[in-house]
């Protein structure tokens, strides 16, 4: 995984899940700008701590600034898919 930090938009409402081990999941939608086609979407997922704060603090449409590690995967029918691992978000002002 590399760590990678990202100026993006959220898309979506955050969606809160719970895993088997009760710890709290959450998955958002990120948007952000990219050089070739102007707009990029990504997942994100974030745990515990973060994912309170993520969900207290930020709604559709809140730029943020997002560390994270990110893993892309490949399948053997030449699809590719990105996900990000939040580990710290802050907000940002564009």
């Amino acid at each position: 995984m590399n760590v990678c930090f990202l100026t993006g938009r959220l898309l979506k409402p955050p969606s809160q899940l719970l895993s088997k081990n009760d710890d709290e999941l959450l998955y958002i939608e990120i948007n952000f700008l990219h050089y070739k086609n102007y707009f990029a979407n990504i997942f994100a997922k974030s745990r515990d701590i973060v994912a309170r704060d993520i969900l207290e603090f930020y709604t559709t449409g809140d730029y943020v600034v997002i560390e994270g590690e990110v893993l892309i995967t490949a399948s053997q029918v030449l699809k590719v898919t990105e996900q990000i691992n939040i580990t710290d978000i802050q907000p940002a002002c564009i």
